[in-house]
């Protein structure tokens, strides 16, 4: 399965940055314009390829897992298609339709 950064920066307009950490140790992400943080990740555990990672932020910044972000934004699009126009042309309703049908799919692997 692609990582996350494939699925939503398919031209590759987000920088990465590879940082190296210690338990105990912080990565900070700020604002550039004014330095305001957004999120602290700590580095709580390391077990063998495993990581426990602290995430600290504002309630109005969400932060998930790689797969509970993508069904967040599939469930946006759905309550989109939901509300779709009653007067939609029969080829929008068509794509609609065959978009709803992938959503299920995608949703049952």
């Amino acid at each position: 399965m692609p990582g996350l950064m494939s699925c939503i920066d398919p031209h590759g307009q987000f920088g990465q940055m590879v940082l190296t950490r210690n338990v105990d140790e912080c990565i900070v992400v700020s604002r550039v314009d004014d330095g305001s943080v957004l999120v602290i990740v700590s580095v709580n555990e390391i077990q063998g390829t495993r990581v426990r990672l602290g995430c600290h932020a504002p309630g109005d910044i969400s932060i998930d897992r790689e797969s509970v972000y993508l069904l967040k934004q599939i469930d946006k699009v759905e309550s989109l298609i939901e509300g779709a126009s009653p007067l939609a042309s029969p080829e929008d309703i068509k794509k609609i339709e065959e978009f709803k049908s992938w959503l299920s799919k995608f949703k049952q692997q």
